[in-house]
């Protein structure tokens, strides 16, 4: 008997205004994400805002990982709710290149570290979802710098990684992250989102 197989499979979403993408990702993607993990038995799901490698357009990178089974049927499934939402032009792919198939990345974080990052990646979608809704961007409690600076620093903190985070004076941020007391990591200035 052969053992069942699980897959991934990654639908693009082009967004032509990056400035709608909380608003799909809050209804149309909300829904489908919904449909489809109830449907279809899921096993682990994560979005991911990226830049199209081959158009340089905002997309929404969807991901799910199911039985291999059950595959044909989850595509044809997201092309049947893309196309009943008005969703331009999905394409299947991996990093957004289409025609590729996407397999996960065990490669980069290994067969034990890869299942963790399957929850975090998971976890995090599901939370961004929740604070989009709750607390939008122009209309939170707190500047959004608050969130993501306080936020990173208690997820490090939780697994004893430090962090120090520095205000560059052009209004970028500088992050470094240093584990038993050897810096690994130094992460490039960005920009936080400003309330």
């Amino acid at each position: 008997m052969a053992a069942n197989v699980d897959k991934w499979i990654e639908v693009n979403i082009h967004l032509e205004h990056g400035c709608r993408m909380d608003q799909i990702l809050l209804g149309p993607i909300k829904n489908i994400i919904n449909e489809i993990v109830k449907e279809y038995d899921v096993k682990s799901w994560h979005y991911l805002r990226e830049s199209c490698p081959l158009l340089r357009v905002p997309e929404i990178r969807l991901r799910f990982y199911a039985s291999a089974e059950k595959m044909p049927d989850i595509k044809k499934a997201l092309e049947g709710l893309l196309t009943d939402v008005s969703i331009p032009e999905p394409h299947f792919g991996a990093h957004g290149k289409p025609g590729e198939e996407y397999k996960g990345e065990v490669d980069g974080f290994k067969e034990r570290g890869w299942p963790i990052m399957m929850k975090l990646l998971q976890n995090g979608s599901e939370t961004a979802l929740e604070f989009l809704r709750g607390e939008p961007r122009g209309n939170s409690e707190k500047p959004w710098e608050f969130y993501v600076i306080r936020g990173m620093h208690l997820i490090l903190n939780q697994i004893g990684i430090q962090e120090t985070i520095v205000p560059l004076t052009n209004g970028k941020w500088y992050v470094g992250i240093e584990a038993s007391g050897e810096m690994i990591r130094e992460c490039y200035p960005g920009n936080f989102p400003s309330s």
